[in-house]
């Protein structure tokens, strides 16, 4: 069930990534095999689509990435709760 519940909050949006994201450090309110499980929230988030990232960047600085930047890799570094790193 830990497992469900990680997947379900992972798949409502970076607010529910974020508020599991703090009870994952809450021993007083859920059990240990669910805090192990929304710890995976740290740091092991899977990346959302590049082409959203990008479309999402070229709307909000109005010009094509591959106009913005000098390089750009189609997978990203590093997925967060409320972005990633490329």
């Amino acid at each position: 069930r830990a497992k469900e519940f990680l997947r379900l909050i992972a798949s409502l949006g970076p607010a529910f990534v974020k508020a599991g994201q703090a009870l994952s450090s809450r021993p007083d309110l859920l059990p240990p095999e669910y805090l192990a499980e929304l710890q995976n929230l740290q740091d092991r988030l899977p990346p959302f689509d590049s082409e959203v990232a990008f479309a999402q960047i070229e709307k909000q600085l109005g010009a094509r990435v591959t106009d913005l930047f000098a390089s750009i890799g189609k997978t990203p570094v590093a997925a967060a709760s409320i972005g990633q790193v490329y």
